[in-house]
């Protein structure tokens, strides 16, 4: 019997000790990728061996890529993004599967109107889960019904988010109309190997470099060789209905105001075009080194 997607909740961090945890995230796919550092053994003079064609010289990478929406019930599990966390591992519990040490390299957020808001996260797991079938868990989640529960008016869009772009009437890089735009986040991070170990014990942060890519109506002024230097921060608010309208929970910390291009972050590219019958459209993408 096939395993199918209501048995395979993702829990990230916490104690993951079953369907009370508040650890679950909304997640809509999930990718693991297990990857040996493998090597023929073609030595001179001798025959590959029937049972021994293959040398190991590394540990095995555990790669998990998922992509979750994103819920004002659920924020707990997100506590990866928060920045006093981002030298930190965490453990993720797919079904009955568990992966520790779990280091996240990779974060994007994807923001378009009338679109949920989707957050997809990559991470490396230093002890992933072996020498055991894929396995799921003997509960599932319902909508609004069992812990956790989806209450599908918690779900956070494009419409309830928003781009804060310099003060009002003095925008910084684009004209009042945006239309969408995408986030990324990169850690740049060195695993550990110590004497006597065959995995690493653990990775060492090496730099956060941040991206994020808006589709506008128009830009401000166009760049120079240098890009241009901001002089105000960029920042966006990922909200759902009830929070932005002040009538019930919102999205909360780290989600809510995670994205924040502040004073000094530079736009690197910029570029619009335009169709027959159609009005201009642009992008802008500006960066920023938080380490």
């Amino acid at each position: 019997m096939s395993l199918t997607y209501d048995s395979l909740p993702v829990f990230i961090g916490g104690t993951l000790s079953g369907p009370n945890n508040n650890n679950y995230i909304p997640a809509t796919q999930v990718d693991v990728t297990l990857n040996t550092s493998n090597n023929p053994k073609r030595k001179l003079g001798k025959t590959i061996g029937t049972g021994d064609q293959f040398g190991f010289q590394g540990a095995l990478q555990a790669d998990i890529n998922l992509t979750s929406l994103v819920h004002s019930a659920y924020y707990t599990g997100y506590d990866f993004i928060k920045e006093a966390n981002q030298a930190d591992s965490f453990d993720i519990l797919i079904g009955d599967n568990k992966y520790s040490l779990c280091y996240l390299t990779d974060l994007s957020v994807n923001i378009e109107p009338f679109r949920p808001v989707t957050v997809k996260a990559k991470f490396t797991s230093l002890q992933p889960d072996t020498g055991v079938q894929i396995s799921g868990t003997g509960w599932n989640v319902g909508i609004g019904t069992v812990n956790p529960s989806i209450d599908g008016d918690g779900f956070a869009y494009g419409y309830t988010s928003t781009v804060t772009d310099g003060d009002a009437g003095n925008h910084e890089v684009l004209t009042d109309v945006q239309y969408s735009m995408t986030y990324n986040r990169r850690y740049e991070r060195t695993p550990v190997t110590r004497l006597n170990n065959i995995n690493p014990t653990e990775m060492l942060l090496d730099g956060i470099e941040e991206e994020m890519t808006i589709n506008s109506s128009g830009l401000e002024t166009l760049i120079d060789y240098e890009g241009e230097l901001l002089n105000r921060s960029v920042a966006v608010s990922i909200n759902n209905y009830e929070g932005k309208n002040g009538i019930g929970a919102g999205i909360t910390t780290p989600l809510l105001n995670m994205i924040e291009f502040k004073r000094g972050s530079r736009i690197v590219t910029e570029d619009y075009s335009v169709a027959g019958g159609d009005s201009v459209t642009t992008r802008a993408t500006i960066k920023q080194i938080k380490l």
